[in-house]
């Protein structure tokens, strides 16, 4: 994303063959076609793409709803989500595709290059931007189209980063620095230094999600003979990896409810966008 400046542009094309010649009508009257078959042609030139597709996963809906993945889709993920690959979509036969409707569903993520641990600095760099997807229609030109024939919607907008280990690992190595044990940055030093014990440690997964959890203490002092009244604060922070494997919420709640201070844990509700969520393997999409 830094080497494209944060832009990328793709312009899609589809070709669905020529209108039938008609010698008795000099106009060329236009013949509907399956839209699916549009969309398909689209999300291959998304796949093909050598930048577009690093950060795009097209999936295709054909007029019955049906989704369709990309060619090469793990087989056991698509049995799971009940779908297919596009390869394998048929065009229905019809008298007419007028009424038809087809859809596709952008989705967008991204891998970022990062060094592994044997040679991580603080310094690198990680992005926690989401990406944002703008799709319209234009005329063979490229200029915006002053019809609209197409709906484009959000079904989730991107949302920034929160947890992730990469801020995890540095804010441990920042806590250590306090006590005086540096991370240092030549790596023959770190060695010697047992500073890569430090990053493996801390068991941080940093490709990983974790949640935190803050407990503030106040410590109320009345300084004689002034009579200035002062609170000492001391803020603990818990980070444990997201979805509590440690059952940590439940055993704070339980602390809270036998030290009797009447405070409840809130745990923030599900994921809003889960209704309109599209599912992803996990394992890459090789290229058709």
């Amino acid at each position: 994303m830094r080497l494209l400046n944060h832009n990328s542009y793709l312009t899609l094309e589809a070709y669905t063959g020529c209108c039938p010649d008609q010698p008795d009508d000099p106009a060329i009257a236009p013949v509907s076609t399956d839209p699916t078959l549009v969309y398909i042609q689209w999300a291959n030139q998304i796949l093909n793409s050598p930048l577009m597709n690093s950060f795009v996963y097209p999936v295709v809906f054909d007029n019955n709803l049906n989704a369709y993945y990309p060619p090469g889709t793990d087989p056991a993920f698509l049995a799971a989500v009940g779908a297919d690959t596009w390869d394998n979509y048929v065009s229905p036969i019809v008298p007419s595709f007028d009424g038809f409707c087809g859809g596709l569903v952008l989705n967008g993520a991204y891998f970022e290059t990062k060094f592994e641990n044997c040679t991580f600095q603080v310094t690198d760099f990680y992005e926690l931007e989401p990406l944002r997807i703008y799709a319209s229609e234009v005329d063979y030109t490229g200029s915006p189209c002053e019809f609209q024939t197409l709906c484009v919607a959000v079904e989730c907008y991107g949302r920034q980063a929160n947890g992730v280990g990469e801020t995890v690992v540095r804010d441990v190595i920042l806590s250590e620095s306090y006590r005086q044990n540096h991370f240092a940055t030549d790596l023959r030093i770190r060695e010697i230094t047992q500073g890569n014990a430090l990053l493996d440690a801390a068991g941080v997964n940093r490709n990983g999600l974790y949640d935190r959890i803050y407990l503030q203490h106040n410590v109320p002092r009345m300084y004689n003979p002034t009579g200035t009244f002062d609170n000492d604060q001391y803020l603990l922070e818990v980070v444990v990896p997201q979805g509590d494997p440690a059952n940590i919420y439940s055993q704070l709640q339980n602390w809270l409810s036998n030290c009797n201070s009447g405070c409840q844990f809130e745990l923030p509700e599900g994921d809003p966008c889960a209704p309109y969520e599209v599912l992803i393997p996990t394992d890459p999409v090789p290229a058709p």
